[in-house]
């Protein structure tokens, strides 16, 4: 019998697999070819996901290989694993088949969100890490002490499906922004996926101070960790695919820098001035008096 979970799952395959292959045969791309695509970044997406799972959980697993492929009976899979793992197989199949990875990475990221969106309903109405629904609506664990939960499935759903929308709205108008294009005749690919990555983890450093069940390095929140790192990264790489060039950018920003230092002195003189004459005023008061 198919859990509930799996059914929404094998929802967010169908629905994310459905939009890629859309939009890369609106680019001209081999309809095959897209299929291999997608089931051979799928299956590095699942083995990343699962690595990254017993990474920080190996005191559950240790060294048994049976706990560590048996997924039916030993669950676990971290979203975090399961991109780096997608984004390394669609770097290895675009290099395959001489794709420009950014153009690809560019459609891939509308069926990653959207699947995204679909697959953590399914994880909220099964239930999974924080309890049922109806606990998590009530705010309080049914079993044991009284505890306050939060859907953080369905907030997170609800901010890939916003990230989704906004990703619809740049791929018309990004080509267009002057900030990114730079000195380039024309605005470089990737813009659309490195947006997502700094979106999504930019929102999911705030989300995970709402779960429950959160895994700790060294006093951190390891989500936290990690998506901080990946947000950095994607911003440098965004910088960098952009036609703006560093050397110029500093002295924008030196100069930027100096006329603002400027303007605050001057206010600091105008500040100055006024108490001065407002201390005067006070001596010729009181000298009246």
């Amino acid at each position: 019998m198919i859990s509930l979970y799996g059914f929404f799952l094998a929802l967010a395959f169908l629905a994310g697999s459905f939009i890629v292959w859309r939009r890369a045969k609106d680019e001209a791309f081999d309809e095959e070819k897209i299929f291999d695509a997608i089931i051979f970044t799928t299956l590095f997406a699942l083995l990343g996901a699962r690595i990254y799972y017993l990474l920080f959980n190996f005191q559950d697993f240790g060294f048994n290989l049976l706990k560590w492929f048996w997924l039916t009976r030993y669950a676990g899979l971290c979203f975090h694993g399961g991109l780096f793992g997608g984004i390394l197989g669609l770097f290895l199949f675009t290099k395959r088949e001489k794709w420009d990875f950014w153009q690809t990475a560019d459609i891939a990221v509308f069926g990653l969100s959207l699947g995204q969106a679909i697959g953590r309903i399914g994880c909220f109405l099964n239930g999974c890490c924080y309890g049922t629904p109806t606990e998590l609506f009530l705010g309080v664990k049914f079993s044991g002490l009284p505890e306050r939960r939060h859907p953080t499935q369905i907030y997170e759903a609800i901010f890939v499906l916003l990230i989704f929308y906004l990703l619809l709205k740049l791929e018309r108008r990004y080509r267009l922004f002057a900030w990114y294009r730079g000195k380039k005749d024309k605005a470089a690919p990737g813009f659309l996926a490195l947006s997502y990555l700094s979106f999504y983890n930019l929102g999911r450093i705030f989300l995970e101070n709402l779960r429950g069940d959160s895994v700790y390095w060294r006093g951190i929140r390891s989500t936290q960790l990690v998506s901080g790192l990946t947000l950095l990264a994607a911003l440098i790489v965004l910088y960098q695919r952009s036609g703006r060039e560093l050397q110029e950018d500093k002295k924008l920003a030196g100069e930027l820098g100096l006329s603002l230092m400027k303007k605050l002195k001057y206010n600091l003189k105008t500040v100055r001035r006024k108490e001065k004459k407002i201390k005067r005023g006070i001596k010729v008061g009181e000298d009246i008096k």
